[in-house]
């Protein structure tokens, strides 16, 4: 819920060149026109506009949620959060570490096969990616090459503050406890998504490395 809204938002901001001269037009119609029934016909129809925009959106997030872990889920506010910013020559590298929700704990300690051969699945912009589908650490050694790029080998240079967490991640993924799973380009193994689930620690990690 908490990335859904951040996205919307910033969806918003995206616009919001938009929004002064539509304002002045709704007070031009209110105010000097004294149309108030159309000025408030303008208020309305964005509102519903906007309505109908979050809950479409709202639908495709949980839906590309139940795409990488088998089942919707409602995460907490993330514990860190890093975004690398887009430039031209590394797009963008993020990490989330969050809490892990109690129903994705059932969910992963009894993992079944429908799980573990099934998901992440591969839709949409991603449909013709490769994926490797959930399966228990420790990590296999022929994905460490996948676990370096995933964790920003030649990317720009890692803020310090990702650090720790790297180092959390590849000491969950030496151990029983830890489910893995990892989509990637295979046209571009840059591009590659990494999901990390740590049942001892409680912890969930998303790393992604996107250009286009």
């Amino acid at each position: 819920m908490y990335e859904f809204f951040v996205n919307f938002l910033l969806t918003l901001k995206t616009i919001g060149w938009f929004v002064i001269p539509y304002l002045i037009w709704v007070v031009y119609t209110a105010y000097y026109r004294k149309k108030w029934k159309i000025a408030a016909i303008q208020i309305l129809i964005p509102v519903l506009l906007i309505a109908g925009v979050m809950g479409h959106g709202y639908v495709v997030f949980k839906n590309f949620q139940k795409s990488i872990y088998g089942s919707s889920v409602d995460f907490k506010d993330p514990i860190y959060t890093y975004f690398s910013g887009v430039s031209s020559i590394y797009n963008y590298h993020t990490v989330k570490v969050y809490e892990l929700p109690e129903s994705l704990r059932k969910r992963f300690q009894v993992v079944d096969q429908e799980l573990l051969g099934g998901y992440p699945k591969l839709e949409g912009e991603r449909k013709d990616w490769r994926v490797e589908t959930w399966r228990e650490a420790p990590i296999d050694s022929q994905f460490n090459e996948y676990l370096s790029l995933a964790l920003n080998k030649g990317g720009p240079k890692s803020d310090p503050s990702l650090l720790p967490y790297y180092e959390e991640i590849r000491n969950c993924l030496s151990r029983e406890g830890t489910y893995y799973a990892f989509r990637y380009d295979d046209a571009d193994v840059l591009n590659i998504e990494m999901y990390v689930i740590d049942l001892k620690n409680e912890r969930v990690y998303t790393i992604s490395n996107i250009i286009f």
